[in-house]
């Protein structure tokens, strides 16, 4: 872990870094991927949605949300 990262103060520092890092590696993989990635190590998960594919979603759905 480089020291810029190593605890909460540093990692706030240099949350600008920490951001285009992470945006980075989320574009080696399809979104499909990461989702069942995620899920799999227990990490809640759920896409960004539009403003056409919001209805479409099962769990707002599910729970009357609209």
């Amino acid at each position: 872990m480089q020291p810029r990262f190593a605890n909460h103060a540093s990692r706030h520092k240099h949350i600008n870094e920490i951001y285009e890092e992470v945006s980075d590696i989320f574009l080696c993989r399809t979104t499909a991927k990461w989702r069942d990635l995620l899920e799999r190590a227990d990490i809640p998960v759920m896409p960004m949605h539009t403003l056409e594919t919001i209805g479409e979603d099962p769990n707002l759905n599910s729970v009357g949300f609209f």
